[in-house]
């Protein structure tokens, strides 16, 4: 060490005086750099960013997530645990898209033309198009029905029932709400008029279910997974859905997409759940025209098939209140213009918000029931045993 101290100073001495500015400078630098700026650029790199920041996937399906997250084999909603979202083209409509405020059945008039007409043998073209990690229990079936009363699901006394097209609406006061994302219709969508039957679980055996983490917990949760084929991923949207390879071939055990099945094998019915991840991604409209074009592909490849479009379920009122973009507002707009699409022959539209929300045809009308959900989003494990059966009691 002495050595090394001599040397120090001998190399001083010898050393010309700019060099020993320079050589100074450069020593009060580093000591500035490293006690004063060193510990603030470590607490913003992307690594500490996402560490300090609140995992919304943890709580609900949001393509915002996914947009930011990426695609990871199933965001979840949280997008799934990383689901893949929109194109670009998508977003740039959210950003310059106006809300839909028209009748609702001014946003599908050109899809329903192609729908009403019957399927060519020309195969569509493919278009390419993510809640957060589901926070599923795995709580029995048993007590499936507790926390739902009749009386919960019972209208509202003063809700006007209005028919428009094949849907029945009943009617309420809408709120005056200023978003690029939606409106308030002051409609609310009712299950499509029909004869309907109950069945049991083999009415499910040629049933293909397309679906978001609502879906999923339908997949792990209910006996439906011993019937149908899922072709389902959290964070799963209305522009990917058809296009990810989130399900194996019944024949190869290759992943596919559910655009693949529906062209290889025929299916009775087809069940399709999204839109909670796409309350972002543009307005009504846009949103309502892709999932027309979803439709035009199933009817495409399956014509004898009859699809089920199940309405977006609800998230809780506290949920609802505390978000400008994902509450139940926008849910309901959404839901009043897909039901659209029914024709009471080949598509049906299930409401099953009727079976897990209070049904109180408030400003956040049909809000989540909070003893079936822990995040505000989902339904418990065990209330997916109860949704399979409402499923059932829908039987055409």
């Amino acid at each position: 060490m002495k050595r090394f101290i001599q040397l120090i100073k001998k190399s001083i001495k010898k050393m010309p005086l700019l060099y020993m500015i320079l050589a100074a400078w450069g020593v009060l630098s580093a000591v500035a750099l490293f006690t004063g700026r060193v510990s603030d650029d470590l607490y913003t790199t992307p690594a500490f960013a996402k560490a300090l920041t609140r995992d919304v996937a943890d709580e609900t399906d949001f393509a915002e997530y996914a947009a930011a997250e990426g695609d990871a084999a199933v965001q979840e909603i949280p997008e799934e645990p990383g689901g893949s979202v929109a194109e670009a083209s998508g977003e740039e409509q959210a950003n310059s898209g106006e809300s839909f405020a028209g009748p609702v059945d001014e946003v599908i008039d050109d899809v329903t033309d192609e729908l009403t007409q019957e399927p060519s043998d020309e195969e569509p073209t493919e278009e390419p198009a993510e809640e957060p990690a589901d926070e599923l229990t795995g709580e029995s079936a048993e007590g499936q029905n507790e926390g739902i009363s009749e009386e919960q699901n019972a209208p509202s006394a003063d809700a006007e029932v209005v028919a428009v097209g094949n849907v029945v609406y009943e009617s309420y006061t809408p709120s005056d709400v200023t978003s690029r994302y939606y409106s308030d219709p002051g409609l609310i969508p009712l299950t499509t008029e029909y004869d309907y039957i109950q069945e049991d679980y083999s009415y499910f055996d040629d049933a293909l279910v397309i679906g978001d983490s609502r879906m999923v917990g339908l997949r792990d949760y209910s006996m439906m997974k011993d019937h149908a084929v899922f072709a389902v991923m959290t964070g799963l949207t209305v522009y990917n859905a058809l296009t990810e390879n989130i399900v194996k071939d019944p024949e190869t055990g290759k992943e596919v997409n559910a655009e693949y099945l529906l062209k290889n094998y025929t299916y009775g019915k087809v069940y399709i759940c999204v839109g909670i991840n796409e309350l972002g991604i543009g307005n009504t409209s846009y949103f309502a025209d892709h999932f027309g074009e979803i439709l035009s592909v199933i009817r495409s490849y399956q014509p004898d098939a009859i699809i089920f479009i199940q309405s977006i379920m609800a998230v809780s009122a506290r949920k609802s209140e505390s978000d400008d973009v994902f509450n139940n507002i926008n849910i309901n707009d959404k839901n009043a213009a897909i039901a659209q699409f029914a024709d009471g022959e080949h598509i049906f539209y299930l409401n099953i918000n009727e079976f897990f929300t209070d049904q109180c045809y408030t400003p956040h009308s049909g809000a989540l029931l909070t003893e079936l959900t822990t995040d505000q989003v989902h339904v418990y494990g065990r209330y997916y045993a109860r949704w399979a059966e409402v499923l059932l009691s829908y039987g055409v």
